[in-house]
């Protein structure tokens, strides 16, 4: 799936699986990149740079820093908040592969644009907490005003294959219109699942076709979806160890592929990721290629800018607009 919204058990557990699985900032350059605060509310509390496990835990647990606020209510004699979601948007595997194994970072620059605006659309667009009606007594949901989001950018699958995404820890803070700290309502978020991977999928097609790529429509499940064209089927599937995983976890129980089904299958086959890192991994995959013999044509995915009739010259590179907002 491109974007998938998952709701986060305890905060010290889904701290636990970020540094088990090194997404946290390490000596590398590489994991310092990786991590990093988001939304207008995570600016207003002056949360910037990239993500401290500590900081991150008191807020997934509800205290809104600075404030000496903890959101969340007493029950029982203990204290219950949910820590929030996990928007996890992933790249088609030809944009893993072009960034990774063909080594062209912009792609993965592309990416990172791409996250952070579909980010900022979400939290203008989605974004939503309780009000309250004195006359009805009724709590009706109403936009929220600013989201604290954790990003996490990695680059590998649990099967150790070239795998761009990030995870963006949307975590349940957030302000009213009066300014006043509250919970997150994330109904309307947590059903705007395909919403959301559309907005991201448009957004990075525009960078990649701004770059001088060609973009080829196809289908992921019977969601349109897109790769850059020149990748052949045998390259993305040398590449696509979790999915062909998955697909047989289905295909041995005699299951269709549905998103629900498919969400089981990854569970049920999920691996806990060795963490390598790209100076070993890199290596290994430009030789699995050769070893295979796949490349992509470079002709099909980066074709000549067209030439200019007045001038002669080659057309510049476009601008990047604006995504079109995708129908729901």
């Amino acid at each position: 799936m491109v974007a998938t919204v998952t709701a986060l058990g305890a905060a010290q557990s889904t701290v636990h699986y970020f540094e088990r699985d090194g997404y946290y900032a390490r000596d590398d350059p590489e994991h310092r990149r990786a991590s990093f605060w988001h939304g207008r509310g995570a600016a207003a509390l002056g949360l910037r740079g990239h993500v401290r496990p500590k900081r991150f835990e008191a807020v997934l647990a509800g205290f809104v820093p600075h404030t000496g606020i903890r959101l969340g209510r007493k029950r029982d004699g203990e204290h219950q908040h949910r820590p929030g979601l996990d928007l996890t948007l992933s790249a088609p595997k030809s944009v893993s592969l072009e960034a990774l194994v063909f080594g062209e970072r912009r792609v993965v620059r592309a990416h990172d644009e791409a996250v952070r605006e579909t980010l900022d659309w979400v939290e203008t667009e989605l974004l939503q907490t309780r009000g309250h009606d004195p006359a009805t007594g009724r709590r009706p949901r109403v936009r929220a005003d600013g989201m604290v989001t954790a990003g996490f950018r990695h680059l590998t699958s649990r099967d150790q294959d070239p795998q761009l995404h990030t995870h963006c820890v949307i975590a349940n803070m957030t302000r009213n219109d009066a300014g006043a700290w509250r919970s997150l309502e994330w109904t309307r978020l947590r059903r705007s699942e395909r919403l959301i991977g559309a907005y991201y999928r448009n957004a990075l097609a525009l960078r990649l076709h701004a770059l001088g790529y060609a973009i080829a429509p196809t289908l992921i499940g019977r969601v349109p979806g897109f790769e850059i064209a020149g990748y052949g089927r045998p390259l993305l599937d040398a590449f696509s160890g979790r999915r062909r995983a998955l697909l047989a976890w289905l295909a041995e129980r005699g299951l269709p592929y549905t998103p629900a089904l498919a969400q089981a299958a990854a569970l049920a086959t999920r691996r806990r990721k060795a963490d390598l890192g790209l100076g070993v991994l890199i290596p290994r995959w430009r030789e699995r290629a050769r070893a295979l013999g796949l490349t992509r044509s470079v002709a099909e995915a980066r074709p000549p800018r067209p030439l200019d009739p007045e001038t002669g010259r080659r057309a510049p590179r476009g601008r990047v607009p604006a995504p079109a907002l995708p129908a729901n």
